[in-house]
């Protein structure tokens, strides 16, 4: 796993274009004149503004966004194929997919007195700047009907919620799930602080929503699944997420009048609210290794390759541009050698003679050893990466 967003913020200008006289030139922005690897994809032959300004009348799109669009694409394509090259060495595949926490459900006859607490789930993602634990879906099992149920996430270093997701429920005696984004659990982050914890549940009676009343009907006890302990609470996914369910009393809650909400339940220690229910709300949750950090502190290692990559980009769009009367066939057909050229030196090529050259790109390697135990079980020592065609 890694994020698409943090690494094209880490490659922003990695590789621009050089000064040049073309109005096209003076439009663009700084970024893409910047270069912080000292390559610029206007060095490489054929690659020049005129050019650009052919490519560009045709699609009728200005420079400063064709460009812009060129770089990020070949960034994250370069950065993919690295990725999938790696992922057998790392192990870098879902370590938990989809998993529910709880095993069955619910008597809907199994019903307790809704008592306007805080119940749900105290999560504790485990030691570790590469493990990133993603909720995936939402349960709710209820015997009525309810539109509006809000579900809250919380990270304990911030007295608002991460999230805020709703639930309508159609059907009476009936379980109902609902994918969800941007639920990411780590233990560090750059917002957050580290050794986080986070609190996942409902208010059982939240002015919000419409029939607050009828939650009484949503307080189910379920049976929690603890791997054959012997007692009523334990950790599960215990090698990558502690989880516990909470119930919190209502002395202790936390509401925002002026945002009309609930903000974190203001406690000193969660662990004095664990319980042995979970009434109605139930999750599915990912666990993966995260190698966005590494691949941030290795993005220099990736200029040349992302420089022969714009330019075989550039070049084999203004190949295509065959409807453009500046353009002559036999400047078209200069722009697709040299594509062909770039393509080449980028990825390699197999001359007559039938031993294969190595490209750019096949000469790539990253250190992984910082990665910790969960994404390198069993691996001591240094792993490297390559990125092939």
């Amino acid at each position: 796993m890694y994020n698409k967003t943090t690494l094209l913020t880490a490659a922003t200008s990695l590789v621009g274009f050089r000064a040049d006289a073309s109005a096209t030139y003076t439009g663009l922005s700084a970024a893409l004149k910047a270069s912080t690897s000292g390559l610029y994809v206007n060095d490489l032959t054929a690659v020049d503004f005129e050019m650009l300004d052919a490519v560009l009348s045709i699609n009728q799109t200005d420079a400063k966004t064709y460009l812009a669009n060129v770089l990020s694409s070949e960034t994250i394509s370069i950065l993919e194929r690295f990725v999938n090259r790696v992922k057998t060495n790392l192990n870098s595949r879902e370590l938990l997919n989809n998993q529910s926490i709880v095993t069955g459900v619910a008597s809907f006859n199994d019903r307790v007195t809704q008592n306007a607490r805080f119940v749900g789930y105290w999560l504790r993602p485990h030691s570790s700047e590469n493990l990133s634990i993603q909720i995936t879906k939402l349960g709710f099992q209820s015997n009525v009907i309810q539109s509006n149920l809000k579900i809250y996430l919380y990270v304990t270093s911030q007295i608002e919620p991460l999230a805020t997701y709703t639930f309508s429920i159609t059907t009476a005696n009936s379980l109902v799930w609902q994918a969800i984004t941007s639920a990411i659990l780590r233990y560090e982050g750059d917002n957050i602080g580290t050794g986080q914890n986070y609190l996942l549940g409902y208010y059982e009676q939240d002015p919000n929503n419409v029939q607050a009343q009828q939650l009484q009907g949503q307080a189910l006890t379920m049976n929690f699944d603890c791997g054959g302990c012997s007692n009523a609470v334990s950790k599960i996914y215990n090698k990558y997420l502690g989880i516990y369910p909470v119930e919190i009393n209502n002395s202790y809650l936390n509401w925002n009048a002026a945002q009309s909400r609930y903000d974190i339940p203001l406690v000193d220690n969660v662990g004095d609210f664990v319980t042995s229910q979970t009434y109605g709300l139930i999750a599915k949750i990912n666990a993966t290794c995260d190698i966005t950090s590494v691949l941030v502190t290795n993005i220099q290692m990736f200029a040349r390759a992302l420089q022969h990559a714009v330019a075989t980009r550039i070049l084999y769009d203004a190949y295509a541009a065959n409807r453009i009367n500046s353009i002559s066939d036999s400047k078209r057909e200069q722009f697709k050698q040299f594509a062909l050229k770039y393509d080449g030196i980028l990825n390699g090529y197999t001359p007559p003679e039938g031993k294969p050259i190595k490209g750019i790109i096949d000469t790539l390697t990253i250190d992984f050893s910082s990665l910790d135990h969960y994404c390198l079980p069993c691996k001591p020592g240094i792993i490297t990466g390559h990125l092939v065609r």
